[in-house]
């Protein structure tokens, strides 16, 4: 049964890797019984993914090396595929951004060459940006040495959820929250702007 409550959206994919590296996470799928066939073009296959209320796409593309990924958004509600997408990524060594809405906070996580390079908690009154070794699995709270780009794509995955409150507290009548979510999203601009312009400034 599908939890409707959970969503996750990769944004800014890109994995470069082997062949081979594909395997686990088409069993992986085929395993959690997804429906999975191909759409062929000239120099690109198309992985159809289907299930648990998901139906998407995949592009990926032969080169010398293997097989290259890369897609700018795709939106997924189920868990079983997002995890496995996650776990292709940090495989295949790619980099991503990922925003995973679910019951409590939602959290934006950032992939460099397979690694977790930042993670964001936005939710329950806070933003805080988190720096983390995936290795030693330890988690420090950061806002400094996280790619400035990095922290413009998380800023602006932010503002759009905070775009979406507002249309909600607009849609519920509910002024409190509305004037509460425009006074975020006005620090928020501020904040893009100014890294926009001193982007190594923030």
């Amino acid at each position: 049964m599908t939890d409707y409550s959970f969503q996750a959206e990769f944004r800014d994919v890109y994995v470069d890797t082997k062949k081979a590296t594909l395997k686990p996470f088409i069993h992986v799928l085929l395993k959690k019984q997804y429906t999975l066939h191909w759409r062929y073009e000239e120099e690109k296959v198309h992985l159809h993914i289907n299930g648990y209320g998901d139906s998407v796409a995949i592009p990926i593309e032969k080169n010398d090396q293997g097989v290259m990924i890369s897609f700018s958004y795709i939106s997924i509600l189920s868990e079983p595929l997002a995890e496995a997408l996650e776990e292709l990524i940090a495989v295949g060594k790619g980099q991503a951004i990922v925003k995973t809405v679910n019951e409590g906070p939602i959290y934006v996580t950032s992939f460099e060459n397979g690694q977790i390079v930042s993670m964001m908690k936005i939710g329950e009154g806070e933003s805080v940006i988190m720096e983390t070794d995936r290795n030693v699995e330890r988690y420090t709270l950061c806002t400094r040495d996280i790619d400035p780009d990095v922290q413009c794509r998380i800023l602006q995955m932010e503002i759009d959820y905070r775009l979406m409150e507002l249309y909600e507290a607009m849609e519920s009548h509910d002024s409190t929250k509305k004037a509460e979510v425009k006074d975020e999203l006005k620090e928020l601009v501020k904040t893009l702007d100014r890294m926009l312009m001193h982007p190594r400034m923030s």
